[in-house]
């Protein structure tokens, strides 16, 4: 139903421009790039509560990096 309220949507799709600047979310949607947030759970995060907040934030940079290192390992095949 939504096709017939908004042409513009479906009219994205074959969008060359698009398709370039937002290939990796294409390739989520057309199911051949599994969603970050899937990648995310291959990543584990523990911490402790008691952690401050400069401790978290040094964690948050190094698993940032790594999961950096497993979507380009998963999308590189």
């Amino acid at each position: 139903m939504w096709r017939f309220q908004r042409p513009d949507a479906i009219a994205v799709l074959n969008d060359r421009l698009a398709k370039k600047s937002l290939a990796r979310y294409f390739a989520v949607m057309q199911n051949q790039s599994p969603a970050k947030f899937l990648i995310t759970k291959k990543v584990p995060a523990e911490f402790n509560r008691s952690d401050s907040t400069e401790r978290l934030w040094r964690k948050h940079a190094r698993l940032t990096q790594e999961f950096s290192g497993v979507q380009r390992e998963i999308d590189g095949g």
